[in-house]
């Protein structure tokens, strides 16, 4: 299980941006993406499970807004 590293804020640059602020509320607190791998992202301030049983294939450089504490979290690769 790893902790993502909080940034201040989405990124300015252009690049990717994950937000659930559009969704129902009941959907909110899921996990951003959920496969068969061996590793688990945990938000860097709450703890909040954001990537779920991934491959590391699979992340990218990417900022993913916390839905449960609004912090900003990036995966450093």
């Amino acid at each position: 299980m790893f902790k993502m590293n909080i940034v201040g804020s989405k990124p300015s640059d252009g690049g990717a941006f994950f937000s659930k602020d559009n969704l129902p509320e009941s959907r909110r607190l899921e996990p951003y993406l959920a496969g068969k791998g061996p590793l688990n992202y945990r938000c860097g301030h709450c703890d909040h499970l954001l990537l779920r049983s991934i491959r590391k294939i699979q992340v990218t450089d990417a900022v993913y807004k916390c839905p449960k504490c609004g912090s900003f979290n990036r995966i450093k690769l």
